[in-house]
């Protein structure tokens, strides 16, 4: 008899829970919504590190 079972992490959802501040003039499309210049948007861990680094269009906001 042969079991399928599902990985682990099926069914849940990481938290998103980093902000990131979006500092391109033309602003940024993220998950098929533009964010104008100087929006502050909450994205998870693996989004901030696109933003942030790879696109250079926008920064990541620590305290408030």
């Amino acid at each position: 008899m042969k079991v399928e079972k599902a990985p682990a992490s099926a069914g849940e959802t990481k938290p998103a829970g980093v902000k990131v501040k979006i500092t391109h003039d033309n602003g940024h499309r993220h998950a098929g919504i533009k964010h104008p210049k100087d929006a502050v948007i909450t994205v998870s861990e693996a989004d901030k590190k696109l933003i942030v680094e790879h696109f250079k269009v926008g920064e990541e906001v620590t305290g408030e």
